[in-house]
């Protein structure tokens, strides 16, 4: 699965970080895209 990363430079990120996710808002008012951010 691909994603995106908020709010952190995913090149720091270490493998097994907790994450949540982030709905990221786009031009269409009913679509807003999952990505992650660090807890």
């Amino acid at each position: 699965m691909m994603t995106n990363s908020v709010d952190c430079d995913p090149d720091e990120v270490p493998v097994g970080v907790p994450v949540s996710v982030a709905f990221v808002p786009t031009d269409r008012e009913d679509v807003a895209i999952p990505a992650f951010r660090l807890d």
